[in-house]
């Protein structure tokens, strides 16, 4: 009995099974709605350019970091 569990646990796949189930009709078409929004935000740069402070002009933080 234990050589028989020894046998299966090596020399099968566990995950064979998982790749012939029929996955849920809503769980593809969720999985395909989040792969085009994913494709879609993949072409725009993911963070907008940062204008650079001129330094000549105060920074309108340091005015309200000594509000208590």
């Amino acid at each position: 009995m234990l050589q028989h569990a020894w046998h299966t646990v090596h020399n099968s796949d566990p995950l064979a099974d998982s790749d012939e189930e029929c996955r849920d009709v809503h769980t593809r078409v969720d999985y395909s709605k989040r792969i085009l929004v994913i494709s879609r935000l993949r072409g725009k740069s993911p963070t907008p350019q940062i204008s650079p402070v001129p330094e000549n002009q105060p920074d309108k933080r340091s005015d309200t970091a000594h509000c208590r």
